[in-house]
């Protein structure tokens, strides 16, 4: 298997245990007598992401933005819609040096991640992912594996265990075919958990040796809010977590203390931490009454209701849901989503200029004017494909022809949709000029603009780009708080508004009138 595949199915393991932990979380059985005490699993989650998305939407939370998030890496183009379930447990190691000295043939934490999809075929295609970058397979005893690396049996592994489910974990674990992995008292803290959509639970007591080294290895670095908290966990047993966003009681938490007078310093830790977060937090809930003012004061009252108890040995912090937590999270949500739109266009229009640099690098020319055997009635949006991945089609089309020619006509409402949203409307332009290639930027390539985002999409095949005056028209006529973006002949790309002077565009729109602008 590639370098790149081996670290996919790693950091796709590791990735979804953090992410369990950091939620603050199928059978699964008591561990084998015979498996040895350090590859027994001290931590199991479940998280059931189609139950959560059902619930939220019963609460009048839109979550289509969510739904329609890609799952990158080995998840083959999917999409959280996909996804129904995660699942697993994972050991934690003996000891940091194994950590910090890996060993191909001794992982430093046992694992398996069951990934359960709506669609076989999702699932099919997502094995086919981490067998197409260079996964080889294995066969043990009649079955067929993706292994880390090609002919090892004892490295990671990846099969599917039924049509629509991809399990992915360390050999001890896959081979083990009833997964009796765990140690007793984790199964123990487990049929305790209410059946809510997220589950997690920790025997930390094989763990005690590994905490004492963190806290010795942290030392005075600890800060002191932490240190209260830090300190006290090597006499934690455990650790349990549910999470309902249906529910009153929202989140669930819960820490097995060794005795009474145990618990009462692990409870005073807790309330340590929360007392820190508070004061840290009005920052971020300043921020946040600007950004999202609907999500602000639930947040500051969550935040504020933020307790620990202690029942016995246990400590106990119930969080529940605040006033106007649904608007909130459907605030946020929205809010992430145009983020995470604005990120991309950004991405995308770096992709675009860095795919006008590599055309010039091949050609000599910009891709913009009349260059070899390209129509002059194609749009550089056409000549650029093969540099942004979009070979297939390209090869497909008659360069020497122009949009309107019918072996062209066929791909104008294909469009590929970095370009912009509705299929055939390109949202970019290049602004005008007679410069061929880099000699001609007299002003520099870092001063001069190049592309600019055009909020009025454009036919992507025509060549229907922005004269500098039409440039300048477009920006000083964005209303306060709009903005577009900018891809400078050097490839760097860079937000605008209307503060900018029309006398400033001007310059910086022209690439050879003897007037440099630091922008």
């Amino acid at each position: 298997m590639s370098q790149h595949c081996c670290l996919k199915m790693r950091s796709l393991s590791a990735l979804v245990c953090l992410f369990a932990v950091c939620l603050t979380p199928v059978g699964f059985v008591s561990a084998q007598d015979d498996l040895d005490v350090e590859k027994r699993a001290t931590v199991m989650f479940d998280i059931r992401v189609d139950d959560i998305m059902s619930k939220m939407d019963k609460m009048g939370i839109d979550t289509n933005a969510i739904s329609s998030m890609k799952l990158d890496g080995p998840f083959g183009g999917s999409t959280i819609a996909d996804l129904e379930r995660i699942r697993g447990a994972f050991s934690l190691p003996p000891s940091m040096d194994r950590i910090m000295r890996p060993n191909v043939d001794q992982p430093p934490v046992e694992a398996f991640v069951k990934f359960k999809f709506k669609n076989p075929d999702v699932a099919e295609a997502v094995l086919e992912s981490l067998k197409q970058s260079g996964g080889g397979e294995v066969e043990i005893n009649g079955v067929t594996y993706v292994a880390e690396q090609r002919g090892n049996k004892n490295g990671m592994l990846a099969h599917l265990s039924d049509m629509t489910e991809v399990e992915l974990g360390t050999s001890t674990y896959i081979l083990n075919g009833d997964r009796n992995v765990t140690t007793a008292k984790l199964m123990e803290a487990w049929k305790t958990l209410p059946n809510q959509p997220v589950r997690f639970a920790a025997d930390l007591e094989p763990s005690q040796d590994l905490i004492k080294e963190v806290i010795q290895m942290a030392g005075d670095e600890v800060p002191p809010p932490f240190g209260a908290f830090v300190g006290l966990l090597d006499n934690a047993k455990g650790i349990k977590a549910t999470m309902d966003p249906s529910q009153k009681e929202m989140i669930k938490l819960s820490f097995a203390g060794v005795d009474a007078d145990n618990a009462t310093e692990l409870q005073e830790g807790i309330d340590s931490l929360f007392g820190m977060a508070k004061v840290m937090s009005a920052p971020m809930l300043k921020e946040m009454g600007k950004d999202v003012p609907e999500a602000a004061q639930p947040a500051k009252t969550l935040i504020n209701s933020l307790k620990a108890n202690t029942n016995g040995s246990e400590v106990t912090v119930n969080i529940e849901k605040p006033e106007g937590f649904e608007k909130a999270v459907a605030a946020v949500i929205d809010f992430a989503d145009k983020q995470s739109k604005a990120v991309q266009k950004m991405n995308n229009m770096r992709q675009f200029a860095l795919s006008v640099l590599n055309f010039e690098s091949a050609y000599r020319k910009f891709p913009f004017n009349k260059v070899g055997k390209f129509h002059e009635g194609l749009s550089w949006r056409v000549r650029v494909l093969p540099f942004l991945e979009q070979n297939a089609m390209y090869e497909q089309m008659d360069l020497e022809s122009p949009a309107s020619d019918p072996a062209n006509q066929k791909f104008a409402n294909s469009m590929p949709k970095m370009y912009g949203e509705d299929g055939k409307n390109a949202n970019v332009a290049w602004i005008k000029s007679d410069v061929d290639s880099f000699a001609g930027i007299t002003d520099g390539s870092s001063n001069t603009i190049m592309l600019l985002q055009i909020p009025e999409g454009r036919p992507w095949m025509e060549s229907n780009d922005l004269s500098q005056e039409d440039a300048i028209k477009l920006v000083a006529g964005l209303k306060d708080g709009q903005e577009v973006i900018a891809a400078f002949y050097d490839g760097s790309v860079r937000k605008m508004t209307n503060q900018i002077s029309k006398e400033t565009l001007r310059k910086l729109f022209d690439p050879k009138d003897g007037e440099v602008v630091r922008f």
